[in-house]
């Protein structure tokens, strides 16, 4: 993969996650340490083996990590804090039929749901940082920090 121009010796295409488009796909998103507050992605026609240069979409972000998947009957869906800014409220899961337009949006957490952050320090903010998430058993797990403090799991059922 080509990566965007950025500073010498750092990749602007940072922390990635993927997902499979309606035609099978794979999608790959990252965070853009270019400070677009928007989401860059690279896609593959040929399972991952080459990949298209990263373009910026109009997917919000807050410059931080994300978590992408697919659920069992294709729904492309991607976890993220949407604020365009460098604030990590809400997290949002936002959900697509065909892998490029994310049209149903869900609030997972937001300002009201934040616990006070308890301790100081170097790169700290409030907010919900670095989602992963997993299917298991009908149930999407998210897993997140909150404050850079503590670890919290959202369950959503996929019914």
């Amino acid at each position: 993969m080509e990566n965007l121009p950025h500073q010498p010796g750092i990749s602007r295409e940072l922390e990635p996650s993927w997902f499979l488009n309606r035609q099978a796909n794979p999608v790959m998103v990252f965070r853009d340490q270019g400070s677009s507050f928007k989401l860059l992605a690279a896609t593959s026609s040929d399972n991952g083996n080459s990949w298209s240069t990263p373009v910026i979409t109009n997917m919000a972000d807050s410059r931080a990590k994300q978590s992408a998947g697919n659920f069992p009957d294709g729904t492309a869906y991607l976890v993220n804090n949407p604020s365009g800014s460098k604030e990590r409220i809400p997290l949002v899961l936002t959900m697509s039929k065909n892998g490029q337009w994310f049209d149903h949006a869900f609030l997972l957490r937001g300002q009201q749901d934040l616990s006070p952050m308890r301790f100081q320090g170097k790169y700290k903010r409030i907010g919900y940082s670095y989602p992963k998430s997993i299917i298991w058993n009908n149930q999407l797990w998210i897993s997140y920090a909150e404050n850079k403090e503590d670890i919290v799991v959202t369950q959503v059922s996929l019914e």
